[in-house]
């Protein structure tokens, strides 16, 4: 049996999870439709060619390996 503790906002998590909800919600401002366009016409997926897609790998590969923040012990 695993343990159960109880978090703020009074969400209740396991000692194994690995995610937690909060009860409050919160609202932001955003941009109206008019001054932001949010249509998905033209994005990378749509024009993906195989190339473009070992170019995005390879880019983040290099991320991954030089510049990207790791935790000692997962290297």
């Amino acid at each position: 049996s695993t343990s159960s503790t109880t978090h703020p906002y009074g969400a209740a998590a396991s000692a194994s999870s690995r995610i937690r909800f909060s009860l409050a919600v919160e609202v932001f401002d955003t941009f109206a439709p008019h001054d932001y366009d949010r249509s998905c016409t033209d994005v990378t997926c749509h024009r993906l060619t195989p190339m473009l897609a070992y170019q995005i790998k390879q880019e983040l590969n290099e991320y991954k390996l030089r510049d990207m923040a790791v935790h000692p012990h997962s290297r």
